[in-house]
This record gives structure tokens, sequence and C-alpha cells, in this order.
């Protein structure tokens, strides 16, 4: 009896619908989980850039902070002024229309504030109370802020950071 059972040649329609069927699965759940994978690297590549480009500001900034020779800060605006070769220069950052914006002015000259970060917001105390953007404690600046770049961003970047001012006229 099984004997005539494998004796037999070709392949029902059944069965070729059956194989065309569970190959058909097989293929759509790779192609779904190599989509997936293709997403998520283009994210998590995105937010390591964008994390960069924001760890290089924070360079900037500290260096710009350590080196100057007068900084005054107010709760949404930091204000330096330092000397570069003989000539004095003007540097602002402010932040306003949750825009990062810096300004580099020689004495003298009009401001002309240009965007580097969007989406900045303050950050909170316990008390839900916002914390000033910029604050000057003696020879030291703090900044703080909180990114939220877009909807598809996981979690919002916050920035905290404690600069000491290295330069003797301050």
């Amino acid at each position: 009896m099984l004997k005539k059972l494998f004796d037999q040649k070709g392949i029902t329609l059944l069965e070729l619908v059956l194989v065309l069927s569970i190959m058909t699965l097989a293929f759509s759940g790779i192609f779904n989980f190599y989509l997936l994978a293709g997403k998520t690297w283009q994210k998590t590549s995105e937010d390591a850039s964008y994390t960069d480009e924001i760890r290089s500001l924070l360079l900037v900034l500290g260096d710009e902070i350590r080196e100057a020779a007068f900084i005054e800060a107010t709760s949404n605006q930091l204000e330096l002024k330092r000397s570069e070769k003989g000539l004095e220069y003007t540097i602002k950052y402010r932040v306003r229309d949750n825009k990062l914006e810096k300004s580099r002015v020689k004495k003298g000259n009009p401001d002309n504030f240009k965007p580097l970060l969007e989406a900045v917001y303050p950050l909170r105390d316990n008390n839900n109370q916002p914390l000033p953007f910029f604050q000057r404690q003696g020879k030291k600046v703090v900044i703080r802020f909180k990114i939220e770049k877009s909807q598809a961003q996981a979690k919002p970047l916050y920035v905290e950071e404690v600069f000491a001012v290295r330069n003797k006229g301050v």
C-alpha cells in the first residue's frame, strides 16, 4: 500500500498551492525583517549623527567659554568677549523661538545671529519650573537644555554641562 503511494510521479495541485503559500509566507517574513532592520539602522544612524553634531557644538562652546575675557549670562542669552590676533570679538548664544542661535561679530558691529539647533526647550526643576538655559556661577558657566528633534526621535536629548573659565579677566 505504501509502495503505491510513493510510486506516483508528479505533484497534485493541492500540494503545489500548499508549497507556494508556505514559501510566500516565509519570503514575506524575511522581507519584513530586512525592511525593519533597514529602517532601524537609518534612524539609529540619524540619531547618532545628530548627537555627534551636538557634541561638536558643545566642544566649540566650551573652548569659547574657557578663553573668554568677559562673560555675561542671562536666562536665555550668553555673551562672551574674547580677543583673537589683536581683534576683539563678541560671541553671543541665545535661545529664541526654541532655536539656539549664535552671533560672532567684531567689536562695534551689529549682531548677526545664525541658528545652530532647533527644538531647544528648557530643562525643568522638581516643581516643573523652567531652569535658565545659561547661568554663570563665579568662574563657571552652566548650560542646560533639552532637544526634542521630532516625533520619530525615541527620546529627547538632555544637555547639562558645566564649563570652567580659565581666563584671568573674568
